[in-house]
C-alpha cells in the first residue's frame, strides 16, 4: 500500500532455515542489518523429535530466538548501540537514551548514570507518552537513590514515574520492575513479589527483569528460587552483567560456598557502589582471604564512612530471614568493620 511504501524499513532482519534429519530438528537464525546485508548474530538449535514434540520444540526454539535477539542486552542492543556510539548524535534521540541506561547498567558508574538519567529526562520532557522512558528514568532515581549516585531522592518519585508508565502501557515490563524494586526499597515486600510475578507472566523471557525479581526473592529469603532465576538470566545474556553476577556471588554465599561467592565477587568489580564493597568485605572474610577483605574495609572507611552506622537501619527493610541480615553482620565483624550495636535487627 502507499502507507506502507512510504514507512521506513526496519533496520535489521531475522531469518534463518529449517532442516529435520535423522529424527532430529536443526534450526538455523541469523539476524542481518537491512542496509549492507551484515550478519550481526547466528546461531544454531537443535531438538530430538522423539524426545520432544515438535510444537514444544518450536516454541522453544522461538522463545530462545527472540530473548537472545530482543532481549535488552541482546543482539539488536548491541548492534544499534554501536551504531549511535559511531554516529551523529541526534537531538530528541528518545531510543538512544534506553540505549544509554542499558550502557550504564552495564558498567554501573557515575559517569554513565549521570548521562543517562539527564537524557531520559529530556526523552520524557520531548515525547511525555513514551512509556518506557518514564519507567527507566524511574530506575534512574532508585539507584541514585541506592548506589549513592542522587541520595536524597525519595522513592515515591520513582514510584510515581512507573505508575506513570504503566496509566500509558499498563504492560510496560520495564515500568513493572520499577515499582517492584520501588515496593521492595519501600519495605513492602509481599507487594513487590506480588507485582514481579506479574512482570513475569506478562514476558517470562525478559533477562533484564528476570535478574531484578530474582534478586528480590532471594533477599525475601526464597534462595532457591530467586538465585535459580538470577542463574537462568544470566545464562540467557551475551555479556557479563556485574549487578547480577553479585547476585549470584551472595547465592553461593548464602549455600556456604565461600570460595564460590569470593570467586565471583572478586572477578565482578563495581567500584562506584559502596554496597559492592560491603559485600565483597563479607565474602572475602569468610573465604579467608583477609588481606583483601581488609582492603576492601580500608575502602569502606576512606569513601563511605556513614555506611556502616546506617547499614542495620538501611538493609533491615529489605532482608527478611533475621537470620540472614545477622550472618552478613557477622562476616562484616570478620573483615573488621566496626558496626555498632549487636547486628541484630
Amino acid at each position: 500500500s502507499g502507507a506502507e511504501a512510504g514507512a521506513a524499513a526496519p533496520p535489521y532482519r531475522l531469518g534463518g532455515s529449517v532442516a529435520a534429519d535423522e529424527g532430529q530438528l536443526r534450526v538455523q537464525a541469523r539476524l542481518e542489518r537491512q542496509s549492507d546485508g551484515a550478519v550481526l548474530w547466528a546461531e544454531n538449535y537443535r531438538a530430538v523429535l522423539g524426545k520432544e514434540p515438535p510444537f514444544a520444540a518450536e516454541a522453544r526454539i522461538a522463545a530462545e530466538v527472540a530473548t537472545a535477539v530482543g532481549q535488552p542486552y541482546g543482539a539488536i542492543y548491541q548492534a544499534a548501540a554501536a551504531e549511535r556510539a559511531v554516529g551523529p548524535k541526534r537531538p530528541g534521540d528518545a531510543y538512544a537514551c534506553t540505549l544509554a541506561y542499558f550502557t550504564y547498567r552495564v558498567t554501573l558508574d557515575a559517569s554513565s548514570y549521570a548521562d543517562a538519567r539527564a537524557c531520559l529526562e529530556a526523552a520524557v520532557a520531548r515525547f511525555p507518552d513514551y512509556a518506557t522512558a518514564w519507567a527507566l528514568l524511574g530506575q534512574m532515581r532508585l539507584d541514585g537513590l541506592r548506589w549513592g549516585f542522587a541520595p536524597t531522592t525519595p522513592i515515591d518519585e520513582a514510584l510515581a514515574d512507573a505508575r506513570h508508565a504503566l496509566m500509558l502501557d499498563p504492560l510496560n515490563v520495564r515500568a513493572l520492575q520499577v515499582k517492584m524494586l520501588a515496593m521492595h526499597l519501600g519495605g513492602d515486600i509481599d507487594g513487590a513479589l506480588r507485582t514481579g510475578a506479574v512482570a513475569l507472566a506478562v514476558n517470562p523471557n525478559d533477562t533484564e527483569l528476570m535478574g531484578e525479581y530474582g534478586y528480590r526473592l532471594a533477599l525475601a529469603g526464597r534462595w532457591e528460587e530467586g538465585c535459580d532465576l538470577l542463574r537462568r538470566a544470566l545464562a540467557r545474556n551475551p555479556g557479563p552483567l556485574p549487578y547480577y553476577e553479585t547476585g549470584l556471588a551472595l547465592c553461593a554465599y548464602i549455600a556456604g560456598d565461600h570460595a564460590e561467592a569470593a570467586a565471583r565477587i572478586k572477578a565482578t568489580p563495581i567500584q562506584a557502589i559502596p554496597v559492592y564493597h560491603l559485600m565483597a568485605a563479607a565474602f572475602l572474610a569468610e573465604a579467608g582471604d583477609m588481606e583483601a577483605a581488609h582492603r576492601e574495609r580500608d575502602w569502606i572507611e576512606r569513601r563511605a564512612p556513614n555506611l556502616t552506622r546506617t547499614l542495620i537501619g538501611q538493609v533491615t527493610p529489605l532482608i527478611r530471614r533475621k537470620e540472614d541480615l545477622a550472618r552478613f553482620v557477622a562476616s562484616l565483624r570478620k573483615a573488621g568493620l566496626d558496626l555498632p550495636g549487636d547486628g541484630t535487627p
